[in-house]
């Protein structure tokens, strides 16, 4: 192994890198990209406002931006919850099973009241920018900590570029729900019915939330019903041009990239082999080799539960 004169630098997959992937090497790469759908996403989850202590649930649906129906590109989606500093508190991993996917938070005593925000997207998506990237308003409050100031002095957020302040909404249940009676105790199970009225209309992924009424105001969430005219006009395919950079979709499972370059020179190595191990009771070990940019890539299929790789040139 050249240690002493290549090093490698990893991405693997951490928030929002600053560089993208891959560059467009011509016309005919161009072209085949831009067959690829774009993607956006939507997150549900269990309210706007929530405690220390609490555990913040949320499920992810990814569509394709074209025809609005489940994605079929990315095989991998993302939540992350960020602060107003910028700052990522989380961002979860989430594999996606016919572009669903869902999982939790739990919200820690050392996390301070504030203003956050929950956002959704793919690797894909992340080519749109922003604006592509599902966003919604959460409010934290940590009764645990003296210090409330960013809560007290905090002014109404600006509108994000997907404003919903102007949109109409309609009702648009296409389902019945109906329950054996109108108020429950705490832990009481909730026996519900449901009748679909619009035969094929009514079929589709539905989320079901049992959840106490709130004696103070809480914001509104960004329902479906407000995320569907939001994001209506949200990109349909890439934007890019010859010799930009994107991001690549993780279309067969989680995608591990980086760049190996020269530790002297920090000139890009080319045609570099490299191996990738995953540690665990289910070892995985992968190999790649390194472009005219020093770039490789690899795709892991498998669940894995560590998150530790090493990763070795030669």
């Amino acid at each position: 192994m050249k240690t002493n004169q290549i090093f490698a630098i990893i991405a693997l997959l951490t928030t929002y890198i600053g560089h993208a992937q891959y560059v467009i090497k011509d016309g005919s790469d161009l072209l085949n990209l831009k067959k690829v759908p774009q993607e956006k996403a939507y997150v549900d989850h269990n309210g706007s406002l929530s405690f220390s202590g609490e555990y913040l649930y949320y499920a992810i649906h990814c569509f394709n931006a074209q025809t609005n129906k489940p994605t079929n590109v990315s095989t991998i989606g993302y939540v992350a919850l960020v602060n107003e500093a910028k700052e990522f508190i989380f961002e979860h991993k989430i594999k996606l099973d016919k572009g669903h996917g869902y999982g939790d938070f739990f919200i820690t005593t050392d996390i301070p009241s504030g203003r956050y925000k929950l956002l959704g997207y793919t690797q894909w998506m992340k080519n749109s920018g922003l604006s592509q990237v599902f966003k919604d308003d959460i409010i934290i409050i940590n009764p645990y900590l003296a210090d409330q100031s960013a809560l007290l002095n905090s002014t109404t957020p600006e509108t994000s570029p997907n404003s919903v302040d102007n949109v109409s909404v309609s009702d648009s249940s296409i389902i019945i729900m109906k329950t054996q009676k109108a108020s429950f105790l705490p832990r009481e199970k909730v026996h519900l019915s449901i009748k679909n009225y619009k035969g094929v209309l009514g079929h589709g992924s539905y989320t079901v939330k049992v959840k106490r009424k709130e004696e103070i105001d809480m914001p509104s969430t960004l329902n479906s019903v407000m995320y569907g005219n939001a994001y209506f006009n949200a990109d349909k395919e890439i934007k890019q041009s010859i010799g930009d950079s994107i991001f690549l979709p993780e279309q067969r499972g989680e995608l591990i990239y980086g760049t190996v370059k020269n530790a002297e020179t920090g000139t890009p190595t080319e045609n570099l082999p490299v191996v990738i191990s995953i540690p665990g009771k289910e070892s995985l070990l992968k190999f790649s080799k390194t472009d005219q940019s020093g770039n490789f890539y690899s795709y892991i299929r498998k669940d894995r539960k560590d998150p530790m790789a090493v990763i070795q040139v030669e």
